[in-house]
């Protein structure tokens, strides 16, 4: 029997018919399309396939490495996993949408563990055998407490990785002083300078990231606990889809934490400054690494 959070009584016949999954939400079934059970929850999950489709985009021209591309899609089959489920209420959508998002932090966790080394079988083997455990366990008994449980536990490993690699670069001691080379070029204050700044923006692309997720957990669990109440706001306001809003900040947070991962990868290869773009103040992405830049990180540490 499903766990339902709005009461019965208010949804309507839909195309998928009953529903089968272990889960529903508190948008009600099949109220704006005969074809869509939750119509918001459905679209907003589609903003994750901009997210990973991106990430594989970044991958494919600078031509990373295949972990990047493996994250990009990833986060992608993750989006189309939760269109499915959001938009059908059935199981088989249910398991396309939770199971990607378990392999989906794993992928991740490969990037967090080989972010200094070209790669590990070992490493990917281990994390692919947890994860196909995973999927045959969750699939024969679809514990929902269990998986959030599961699922929250992933993200505070996510948390402590993405610390410790910040404090990871930070203990390489690239910010130095000195003077102005006597050609012009920027010399080691000045650069111990650009690097400084370099490490605030990729330190800050990691707590967006946190803080995205934290904030969008808030939306997630007022959608559930005050379900009722959502649907009786004064003045006749429409239920505001929190779950939804849980949708487009879980992208935003995917899309900082995949960054930060894409940045300091970069950094570490081409023994360089982190390199990002800021458009605005608030969103940030990955560059490639300047030709002037790169191995600057090798002279820094020779010149001591």
């Amino acid at each position: 029997m499903a766990v339902r959070f709005e009461p019965h009584g208010h949804d309507l016949p839909g195309f998928w018919g009953d529903t089968s999954s272990s889960i529903d939400w508190c948008e009600r079934n099949f109220v704006v399309s005969f074809y869509i059970a939750e119509f918001f929850n459905a679209f907003s999950s589609l903003t994750l396939c901009v997210t990973g489709g991106y990430i594989w985009y970044q991958a494919w021209r600078d031509s990373l490495e295949l972990r990047f591309y493996a994250l990009g899609m990833s986060v992608v089959v993750v989006g189309l996993g939760s269109a499915a489920f959001h938009g059908t209420l059935q199981f088989w959508g249910q398991m396309w949408d939770e199971l990607p998002m378990v392999w989906s932090m794993l992928v991740c966790f490969y990037c967090h563990f080989t972010i200094d080394h070209p790669g590990s079988w070992t490493i990917a083997l281990a994390l692919f055998a947890y994860g196909g455990l995973w999927a045959v366990v969750h699939v024969h008994g679809a514990f929902t407490t269990a998986f959030q449980l599961h699922f929250v536990l992933m993200v505070l490993n996510s948390f402590y990785l993405l610390r410790s690699a910040t404090r990871y670069y930070a203990r390489l001691q690239y910010f130095r002083s000195g003077e102005v080379e006597s050609d012009g070029k920027p010399g080691p204050r000045r650069q111990g300078k650009m690097f400084l700044q370099a490490y605030q923006r990729l330190r800050l692309m990691g707590l967006l990231d946190m803080w995205f997720v934290l904030v969008a957990v808030c939306f997630w669990l007022c959608d559930q606990f005050a379900c009722s109440h959502l649907h009786n706001l004064p003045g006749g306001v429409p239920n505001p889809q929190l779950h939804a809003v849980w949708h487009l900040l879980t992208a935003a947070s995917s899309h900082f934490g995949c960054q930060f991962l894409l940045v300091l990868r970069q950094s570490v290869k081409d023994n360089a400054p982190p390199e990002s773009e800021w458009p605005w103040s608030f969103w940030g992405y990955m560059v490639r690494t300047r030709p002037e830049m790169k191995g600057a990180l090798a002279k820094q540490n020779k010149a001591e």
